[in-house]
């Protein structure tokens, strides 16, 4: 089974050499730290498994009322394609502002 590639408005999120781009080298990933995607959900890393993925809870904007955050994990060099930037685990939309 093959994944699908990751995008960005259609296209794969790839720099000018076709490697995957990366806003956050992958080993610089740590527990505890929160992370903004580029999609805008707030990401904080809750440990490392055992077959290597990054485990993380998250969030969307606005909030989702009945469950706030979620889980999820993936290997550590999707999660630095999909990271922006850090950022503090208290961040809102309105602090970009």
């Amino acid at each position: 089974m093959s994944r699908r590639p990751l995008t960005r408005f259609g296209r794969p999120l790839r720099n000018c050499d076709g490697h995957a781009e990366m806003t956050i080298p992958p080993e610089s990933i740590e527990v505890g730290r929160c992370y903004l995607t580029r999609d805008r959900r707030l990401r904080r890393v809750t440990g490392f498994r055992e077959n290597g993925e990054v485990g993380y809870k998250y969030r969307t904007f606005p909030a989702n009322p009945k469950k706030t955050w979620r889980s999820g994990a993936l290997r550590p060099d999707i999660f630095a394609a999909t990271v922006e930037r850090v950022v503090p685990c208290d961040w809102t939309p309105e602090m970009d502002e």
